[in-house]
């Protein structure tokens, strides 16, 4: 495994790029797979089982919209003096090809919002994980500094200068730090569980996930009302409804054209549902430009969590520094030091997470904007 590392540092070395960035990287050792954040989005399309599953039916529902051409050819001219059969007919031509090919066009959409959708996913349970593992291994360096005040204070009870009671203290601290950090291993277990399920990968594999280092990029909001109304014009959600209206009146049309005997039962329901597929589709308008706005305001929000966690950040390292100053003249010592190293990881650690929020949430704006 050495040796992999090593060469993977060389070829860093020789396309100058550090291994951090060596996001494209996809090796298996010893039943271990060293997975990159970019490989592991790349494999969905053909490893999600839930893609599998929708290529599957767009398969039967082309051949069912294949289907209904072949109907609506056969259809095409034909008459009959059966008012029933005459209507079949018309449906046939004019209007059940048509629906076939809408709920075709449908799942085709479906399909790829599921894929931007696990992508999204995959990215916020790679980039959890990767954190998650800091956050264990702070909660280890906590315990063992721990460990350590346990030691330093047994010696003073020892001397009979600190109380027994105090180690129990300390103790009972360890006991709910052993518990985190448990409780932590845990839950990374099940994250990389689910990752695992979505990128196809068995569960008994294990995977090792390569450092990846985003650069901050602000939402460019310039003329943001403006692109809002350009993205409700192009609103998937709001042609669909306004399709499905467009169906129903189309059905209606061909019963009351067709309608020479007498008015069949259905033409008072397909009327009643033109009218409130009309209101769906008013309603739809509202509720897609309120969900875009109501998206940008939270996206400006997480860009002031950002800052909030820069400015601990800075404070963090104030105090770091100016506790490494003290150790140095020895008014301080080491375990003090090591408290507020542990705060410090702590706090980039917070920065980090609130960064690949907004990172997340502004790409998924963005596809919302169709940009």
């Amino acid at each position: 495994m050495k040796k992999i590392l090593s060469i993977l540092a060389a070829l860093a070395i020789m396309f100058n790029i550090s291994v951090a960035y060596a996001d494209t990287v996809d090796i298996k050792v010893n039943n271990t797979r060293y997975l990159s954040l970019e490989e592991a989005v790349k494999s969905i399309e053909s490893n999600n089982p839930d893609i599998k599953l929708i290529d599957r039916k767009i398969i039967i529902v082309e051949r069912q919209y294949r289907d209904a051409l072949a109907r609506a050819d056969y259809a095409t001219g034909k008459t009959s003096t059966v008012q029933s059969i005459n209507t079949s007919y018309r449906k046939d031509e004019l209007l059940n090809w048509k629906k076939s090919l809408y709920t075709l066009n449908n799942l085709k959409h479906d399909r790829q919002d599921n894929l931007r959708s696990l992508a999204s996913s995959v990215t916020k349970q790679y980039l959890d994980a990767l954190l998650t593992q800091e956050d264990i291994k702070n909660i280890q360096y906590e315990i063992d500094n721990l460990d350590k005040s346990i030691k330093q204070l047994e010696a003073r009870v020892s001397l009979g200068t600190a109380k027994e009671s105090d180690v129990k203290s300390l103790e009972a601290q360890k006991i709910q730090l052993v518990s985190q950090l448990n409780s932590t291993r845990r839950q990374l277990n099940l994250d990389l569980l689910q990752l695992k399920r979505d990128l196809g990968i068995l569960a008994t594999t294990n995977i090792y996930l390569m450092p990846v280092e985003r650069e901050l990029k602000l939402f460019n909001d310039k003329d943001i009302d403006i692109r809002i109304a350009k993205a409700l014009e192009n609103n998937y959600e709001i042609e669909k409804k306004r399709q499905e209206l467009e169906l129903t009146k189309l059905e209606y049309n061909i019963i009351m054209n067709n309608a020479i005997v007498n008015l069949p039962p259905e033409a008072n329901s397909l009327e009643t549902s033109i009218k409130d597929k009309e209101a769906a589709l008013g309603e739809e308008l509202l509720s897609q430009e309120a969900s875009l706005w109501s998206t940008y305001y939270n996206l400006k929000n997480l860009e002031d969590n950002i800052e909030i966690e820069k400015l601990n950040v800075e404070t963090s390292q104030i105090n770091f520094d100016m506790v490494s100053a003290k150790v140095e003249i020895g008014m301080l010592t080491e375990l003090d030091l090591a408290k507020a190293r542990l705060d410090l990881s702590k706090q980039k650690i917070n920065l980090e997470r609130a960064i690949n929020e907004y990172m997340l949430a502004a790409d998924n704006f963005t596809i919302q904007l169709g940009e």
